[in-house]
């Protein structure tokens, strides 16, 4: 997939990165998160793709990383309020931050 930086691979497109962050939280296999990032991306290249995406067609997605309620929760968390803000703001202040989104997320 290019770069072995996630935040480089995703540095164009904000809601791409902060969902790869979520997705490879607590994964370590690259295999596993190349694939995983890729099978999401082509199913679900935009927000808007992924609101209207069922539970079940990302389970199958995302399955081998594992904590999928955890995850799903965030992206779904992260994506409604990307789509909602007038000015899309992230941080560690409990009123802006999307639920699942550590430090390594925030940083990036």
């Amino acid at each position: 997939m290019g770069s072995d930086m996630l935040q480089e691979r995703f540095c164009g497109d904000v809601w791409q990165l902060l969902v790869s962050c979520m997705l490879m939280s607590r994964v370590s296999s690259a295999e596993t998160k190349d694939r995983a990032l890729a099978g999401f991306f082509n199913a679900f290249p935009t927000p808007s793709a992924f609101q209207v995406a069922g539970d079940i067609e990302v389970f199958e997605i995302i399955k081998s990383l594992g904590l999928f309620d955890s995850r799903m929760r965030g992206i779904k968390d992260v994506t409604q309020r990307f789509l909602s803000m007038p000015r899309f703001m992230i941080g560690m202040e409990k009123e802006i931050k999307p639920y699942g989104c550590g430090a390594f997320t925030y940083e990036s």
